[in-house]
């Protein structure tokens, strides 16, 4: 797989005890270069990490840099994926705070220089930097005093400088929203398209010159790996099987992402915009012919919790009524724009016979520039039963492929939401 995708991982090499000392040696893969370092581990963690990993050649372990914080044990759980030939297996673990404030650092490292500034300032092992040339040098540390409280306060100190702007972003969205919701005219509230990111990644399996499905001609609809949505609303899906999710269209960029999901021939979801639709028919019709399905998005991308039923009412009669005027299609689903919905939108939805999806995995790929940064999310988090929210972008359309191959390599059923 490191041939295939230019991404981070952490690769598993052994567990060792020495003494007193739990010692994880590990190799982490940047860009070309692969940095084999040790690491001093608390016991909790090796012997839940010992579980899983076990000395055998033809068994290979990549370690998750992501965990999920258990509060009311005071430890977190994060993952092993195991490989065995052609196949995966995906395992948790608990491990302790300590543990994940490491990996929380880890996951932020995108050089050799930074690493090993790390490891050195916390005691936390030896390094050994392998480059594309194969060479070699050896940095020793001190492998059995770790500064655990050190980590643990960068830990907190790293996340702490981001909750002052937050606090300013969330009043000046809300002042916004009020804003909006006086105008006797709603209008769009939707961020300005990025610009194209000058980071390529590539795929070996796809030959992107040949990647037009409108050069062929347009089959009778089929619908790529229905998935029938029984529940008034749901944020996830049984094991086995994984949605791809995009937001905010029909855009510039609606018929790329069609075309790549119809060249790997499997399922997406798209959630249009009404005001936007006018702009882009074309796009919304090429969408559904190919066998995806198009859910209503609200009109203008409001914060639907600051309307009344009849604003909520007209947000998401007139999205159905224009998607309805191009294709003739009853729409089932309905995506509230930033998750939000109350009581009223609830009841709206129950009348119309329409469905809510929200999601469970979300890379932030309005925020997020890098298509490298959207994969590395997708591949440190478990995408088994996972509804992903993608926005049409051109990173999300540069990493898509990468994405897809990935998640079929695990094996995993890409789904059409019905």
């Amino acid at each position: 797989m490191d041939a295939n995708y230019r991404v981070r991982f952490l690769e598993i090499i052994g567990l060792e005890q020495q003494d007193n000392c739990y010692l994880l040696t590990c190799c982490f893969h940047i860009e070309g270069e692969v940095s084999k370092f040790t690491l001093n581990i608390d016991q909790f963690t090796y012997e839940n990490l010992l579980k899983i990993v076990k000395n055998k050649d033809d068994l290979k372990y990549r370690l998750s840099f992501t965990g999920i914080n258990n509060q009311d044990k005071n430890n977190y759980e994060t993952t092993v994926v195991t490989y065995i030939k052609n196949n995966s297996i995906k395992d948790q673990f608990l491990c302790s705070p300590e543990f994940h404030a490491t990996l929380s650092h880890l996951k932020s490292i995108y050089n050799i220089k930074d690493l090993e500034s790390f490891l050195q300032s916390n005691n936390l092992g030896t390094i050994e930097v392998t480059s594309t040339q194969d060479k070699i040098e050896k940095k020793e540390i001190n492998r059995c005093k770790p500064d655990a409280k050190k980590l643990v306060e960068n830990n907190i100190l790293q996340k702490n400088r981001y909750i002052l702007p937050g606090v300013l972003c969330i009043i000046v969205f809300l002042t916004m929203s009020y804003y909006i919701v006086g105008q006797a005219k709603l209008k769009p509230v939707v961020s300005d398209p990025v610009q194209d990111s000058d980071i390529e990644i590539t795929s070996k399996k796809m030959d992107h010159g040949q990647l037009d499905a409108s050069q062929e001609e347009v089959p009778s609809r089929n619908i790529k790996n229905p998935f029938v949505v029984n529940s008034s609303k749901i944020s996830r899906l049984p094991k086995g099987y994984v949605a791809l999710t995009f937001d905010d269209g029909p855009t510039k960029y609606t018929k790329k992402v069609v075309d790549i999901l119809v060249h790997y021939n499997v399922g997406g979801t798209f959630f249009f915009i009404g005001a936007y639709i006018d702009e882009f028919p074309d796009y919304v019709k090429y969408t559904y012919d190919y066998g995806f399905e198009i859910g209503n998005h609200s009109h203008s991308h409001v914060l639907l919790t600051l309307l009344s039923q009849e604003e909520q009412q007209a947000e998401i009669k007139k999205t159905n009524e224009s998607i309805k005027e191009i294709l003739d299609h009853e729409v089932t689903l309905f995506r509230p724009p930033y998750g939000a919905q109350n009581h009223i939108t609830d009841t709206i939805l129950q009348q119309k016979n329409m469905r809510s999806i929200l999601w469970n995995r979300d890379p932030e790929d309005w925020y997020w520039q890098a298509p490298t940064a959207l994969l590395n999310y997708v591949i440190e988090t478990d995408s088994d039963g996972a509804i992903y929210l993608f926005h049409e972008r051109p990173n999300t359309v540069e990493a898509l492929p990468l994405i897809i191959e990935y998640l079929l390599e695990e094996g995993l059923t890409i789904v059409t939401l019905i």
